[in-house]
């Protein structure tokens, strides 16, 4: 080595340091981005924040070693440094933050359900077990932080008015209960279609409910409950029929609305009713919807008159011979 070249080799620790940083961002960038992936993938409960930090760092390693390799000056670094910004926040957004808020949205829709299937059982007038209550508590807090954590206004909104409103007797009832986790689990579907998962259908909510002496009268006589009864599951026997119909109607549309599948719609209205009907009726008149069929028919679009093809028609089919199935209950249940 010529005396000229020991004289320019770096002297101290920080000198050598200096000459190798662009190295040792790459590694340090490389270390990060090594990091943030094996701090999700082998944490079963990984922290958010601690992974999106581990990302920023590995990009902003990466953002400093092309300004180290392009000799920029300093518009060149803050327009860089910007871009990496942004990058990063597009990449946080849709790739992490929706995708993991999507997880816990179904993944709270499915405890809603799972809460809700546990009044099938129950008397209306039972008092709910403390370890029910106490489940669907922690249910409605922990569905009103994920409601906070979107930042969407329209849904908090939603999620405060869906509530039920009675008397502070009553709320320890099975009957009250089980309304109040109808209505919220209805309100959850709504969110989660609106901006999660789409292929969920929304459920339509005006509330508040209003649920007044829920509580059994002892002057009033068993048959008049069981009228009561009667009326409730005719008037929603009702309303499925008139979804129902309303499907058929756009399953028949030369331009049906966007985003609309018939046979989703009809899986979907399927799977509604006879949920319906195995939490509120005896057994029989499941095995009954389950088992209808009627004689297939050709149907055609309107008003172009193109006949139906393949699932489409199917599904028109299906959801007629069902929808004589819930008129026939209905006409069961006289007022």
């Amino acid at each position: 080595m010529t005396p000229e070249e020991t004289k320019n080799q770096p002297s101290t620790l920080w000198d050598r340091i200096k000459a190798k940083r662009n190295d040792i961002f790459a590694l340090v960038g490389l270390l990060a981005a090594f990091g943030s992936w094996g701090y999700t993938a082998l944490n079963p409960q990984p922290s958010l924040l601690c992974g999106l930090s581990l990302i920023a760092l590995a990009a902003l390693c990466a953002a400093l070693v092309i300004i180290h390799i392009l000799e920029f000056g300093l518009l060149g670094r803050i327009l860089t440094l910007a871009i990496t910004g942004i990058c990063l926040s597009i990449f946080a957004k849709y790739v992490v933050v929706t995708p993991a808020l999507k997880r816990e949205f179904v993944t709270g829709l499915q405890a809603g359900y799972n809460l809700r299937d546990e009044c099938g059982n129950r008397g209306y007038y039972e008092q709910t077990p403390s370890w029910m209550r106490d489940a669907q508590e922690r249910w409605k807090a922990t569905v009103l932080g994920l409601v906070q954590r979107g930042g969407h206004s329209d849904d908090i909104q939603l999620w405060s008015n869906s509530q039920l409103v009675g008397l502070a007797k009553d709320s320890n009832y099975n009957g009250f209960r089980c309304t109040e986790m109808a209505v919220k689990t209805a309100a959850l579907e709504t969110i989660v279609s609106r901006h999660y998962d789409p292929t969920i259908k929304q459920n339509p909510y005006t509330g508040p409910v209003y649920v007044f002496n829920p509580t059994p009268d002892s002057a009033q006589a068993p048959e008049e409950l069981e009228k009561q009864k009667r009326l409730t599951i005719r008037a929603e026997l009702g309303k499925l029929l008139g979804r129902n119909t309303k499907i058929r109607e756009d399953c028949q549309r030369d331009e049906a609305p966007k985003g609309f599948s018939c046979w989703t719609e009809w899986l979907h209205w399927r799977y509604q009713t006879r949920s319906y009907i195995s939490r509120n009726m005896e057994s029989t008149y499941l095995a009954r919807f389950k088992a209808t069929v009627g004689t297939n028919m050709l149907y055609k679009t309107f008003p172009s008159g193109r006949f139906l093809e393949g699932k489409e028609n199917d599904a028109v089919n299906l959801l007629a011979f069902s929808a004589g199935t819930l008129d026939q209950f209905i006409r069961e249940f006289p007022n």
